[in-house]
């Protein structure tokens, strides 16, 4: 049996192969068509430790350099879109309809984020709701506490991008691994 692909993991922008793998086969034919290595405990916590390394990083990433990557980012999806969506058809045994709608959500969660750079540094509150509150406003302003680790259902891949990029806009630094 020919195995297409052979995937290594991504850490810190880096490929890392490993001892250990996973097979991927088409759900419509049951044909292996590729390997994807796998993480193991020592190698997810070197993961954990890049992403609380970068939060100090992209905590002070200006939002126009935040509008930026994630601007990139859309154009990364963009070009990948149909490799993507044959992936979910084999992968995840979607019709070519519903892979296709997928990665149109995630490229528009990225627009939406990308655009909301200009909305994000915080917001007045009154507070005169109370007695106490009279005469006063608040403030807040979102800021990063430190990595998120999110884990996209293996039934639909990109999901995960509902939560990373409007994160992404206020700073925060996580992992995404895949199902």
């Amino acid at each position: 049996m020919q195995i297409s692909r052979h995937e290594p993991l991504i850490v810190a922008g880096q490929d890392r192969w490993t001892n250990q793998s996973l097979s991927v086969s088409d759900k419509w034919t049951g044909v292996e068509w590729a390997q994807v290595c796998c993480a193991d405990r020592a190698l997810l916590e070197e993961v954990i430790a890049h992403a609380e390394a970068a939060v100090p990083v992209t905590a002070c990433l200006s939002l126009a350099e935040r509008r930026a990557i994630l601007d990139r980012c859309c154009l990364a999806i963009e070009r990948a879109q149909e490799a993507w969506v044959v992936q979910m058809v084999r992968e995840a045994g979607k019709t070519l309809q519903e892979s296709r709608t997928e990665v149109q959500r995630c490229l528009e969660t990225f627009r939406l984020a990308a655009a909301a750079c200009h909305d994000s540094q915080g917001e007045v509150l009154a507070l005169d709701s109370t007695t106490r509150g009279q005469g006063y406003r608040g403030w807040y302003r979102r800021v990063p506490v430190g990595p998120v680790l999110l884990i996209s259902p293996f039934n639909f891949p990109p999901v995960f991008a509902r939560g990373a990029p409007p994160n992404f806009m206020i700073g925060w630094r996580g992992i995404a691994p895949g199902a």
